[in-house]
């Protein structure tokens, strides 16, 4: 049996008077007008198919979004974006009164249209066929080959896929749907510029320097993010690279009305507003690399509106101007202090840059040192150290595990600790387990963060769960018996809180899996006194809060501190 290489799937279409879904293929339409409610159409990919009279063609993908319910009037006044006429209405739709609009994401707009054959029956396309593309034929074990590569590559089950004719067509189907899903947006999110340093007001002044131009702007308080918006797909990330767009429709939805054009920001975002505080792309042009002043130039380009608004800010060139900046902008309704911006400083993605944030007085904490000292250890000897098991590095394996970060991409691991009340020591004794150069900073009631490069380190991680979203790690179920409570040490040292007046142990976090493991683990010990609660918060996404109360949080705590290997001073040694 010979299959050639024409594509042979099945796949959603949208169907279109002739002339419709070029217009929206050429850009000249960006709504599509239907006389139903379809509610199986919500958030469902199609591939967009005019009906001429030579046959039918596809010009991209497309996902349709919730429609609005508009009258004949509404249908008139909104031409420009549908692109119908008075004679199309009264042709097609000549009784209705209520009509639906759809707006939609252009997932995938195709170079050039495409032929296809479309089953009228099931509304799908069966094939596609491009004339440009040779044909080449394989046979049935060469085809299952490289279905099967494809599948695995993905995660998929492919166990008895070719035994059953109806579950290969349905998993094909899901396959489908999810490199569908893939197209909709490429682009790689980054961490959002970090802030090198917060002062006060008068050590600010005192490093004001004469020969500079800066911006002042009110600073926010919210979660940094970055919108990203190319052609009619929008996308917004949090400070974590984690792609949140579906927790803000709103967001989303203003994204095009900003700009028709392609554009990176970088903002913070409360209460369902995006403050803009970057940008780091309008149009074609990469701005990261062009200085503070021309990005915010480009800024200017922007509609915004009050979902997706714009930061005040004002130049100032004289120490004068300065210090009056100084005392106004932190004073703006919402402000919880200043953003200092040289006009000659770059956009690091994923870095530092040389910010100044000026807390107002009522938000700096008194006696708080508000700094953070980042700290690249650049000697690592024990490239191995997580591939042999010991109560040490179970113990920094429990840390990494709710409170490290892990890139993959670029083969550095990093561990954030508070200086208050000398935690960051536990960073030194890491640092000495893996043969790297003991921390040089001291002093600080901030933030230490270890930072190392180490692609060994990494690969072997990534074996034991690690280089997956936190949420989804299940790191405990590769921990021996013998090392699970200081396994649960480093997790308690890293994420949980303990009462000082009162036995109470808390764990917060998003990790269901685990947390749920924990539990199980805890009640061994601490019985009725152990609990568990689900909640909401941020983006709506489940949280889960472990709570360790009276009697069992002091028999949790003599279990998991009482065994061998490194811990929070502190922590070890309260006692209730």
């Amino acid at each position: 049996m010979l299959i050639t290489s024409k594509l042979q799937q099945e796949s959603n279409a949208l169907i279109l008077s002739p002339g419709i879904a070029k217009n929206i293929w050429e850009g000249k339409a960006n709504t599509i007008v239907l006389d139903k409610y379809y509610k199986s159409y919500e958030n469902k990919l199609f591939y967009l198919i005019d009906q001429a009279s030579e046959g039918y063609k596809a010009y991209g993908v497309i996902r349709l979004q919730t429609p609005d319910k508009i009258t004949t009037a509404e249908f008139s006044d909104m031409k420009e974006s549908h692109g119908l006429d008075e004679d199309y209405k009264e042709s097609h739709w000549p009784h209705k009164e209520v009509l639906f609009s759809y707006k939609f994401d252009s997932v995938k707009l195709f170079d050039n249209p495409v032929n296809v054959t479309v089953d009228l029956t099931r509304n799908t396309i069966e094939w596609m066929n491009q004339e440009e593309v040779k044909e080449k034929e394989y046979t049935t074990e060469e085809l299952k080959e490289m279905i099967l590569k494809s599948f695995e590559a993905e995660g998929y089950k492919t166990e008895n896929l070719f035994s059953n004719e109806t579950y290969f067509r349905r998993e094909l189907k899901s396959f489908a749907q999810k490199r569908m899903e893939e197209m909709a947006f490429s682009h790689k999110p980054f961490q959002p510029m970090a802030v090198e340093m917060s002062l006060t007001k008068e050590m600010m002044l005192s490093k004001y320097d004469k020969t500079k131009k800066y911006s002042i702007e009110p600073l926010y308080d919210g979660k940094r993010v970055v919108l990203m918006k190319f052609g009619m797909v929008a996308r917004l990330f949090s400070e974590e690279r984690t792609d949140i767009s579906k927790f803000y429709p709103e967001i989303i939805a203003n994204a095009s009305k900003i700009s028709g054009k392609d554009y990176v920001i970088d903002g913070v975002l409360k209460c369902g507003v995006l403050r803009t505080v970057d940008c780091l792309q309008y149009g074609e042009r990469d701005l990261s690399e062009n200085n503070w002043f021309e990005r915010r130039s480009a800024m200017g380009n922007l509609h915004f509106n009050n979902v997706i608004a714009e930061i005040p800010h004002t130049f100032v060139e004289t120490n004068n101007d300065f210090e009056a900046a100084l005392e106004f902008s932190g004073q703006l309704p919402g402000a919880i202090g200043l953003v200092v911006k040289n006009f000659d400083s770059k956009y690091q993605k994923d870095g530092k840059s040389d910010w100044v944030i000026v807390f107002n007085d009522e938000n700096m904490p008194e006696n708080e040192d508000n700094t953070e000292i980042v700290v690249e250890m650049q000697e690592v000897t024990h490239g191995d150290y997580f591939t042999k098991w010991s109560p040490s590095m179970a113990y920094f394996i429990g840390f990494l595990a709710v409170d490290g970060y892990v890139d993959v991409d670029r083969n550095q691991i990093e561990i954030t600790m508070s200086g208050k009340e000398g935690d960051d020591s536990i960073l030194d004794q890491f640092a000495s387990e893996v043969g790297g150069i003991a921390l040089a900073k001291k002093g600080t009631e901030g933030l230490v963060r270890l930072r190392w490069t180490s692609p060994p380190m990494v690969e072997d991680l990534k074996k034991i769960g690690f280089g997956i979203k936190k949420e989804q790690r299940e790191v405990y179920k590769h921990v021996p018996a013998e090392y699970v409570w200081q396994f649960i040490r480093g997790v308690f040292d890293a994420d949980g809180y303990m009462a000082k007046d009162k036995p109470r142990i808390q764990v917060d976090n998003g990790m269901s899996a685990q947390q749920k493991w924990l539990v199980d683990k805890l009640k061994t010990v601490g019985g009725e006194d152990v609990h568990l609660y689900q909640y909401s918060k941020h983006w709506k996404v489940p949280q889960y809060k472990i709570i360790v109360l009276g009697e069992g949080a002091v028999k949790v705590h003599d279990k998991v501190y009482n065994c061998s290997g490194p811990a929070i001073k502190r922590k070890r040694e309260i006692k209730w």
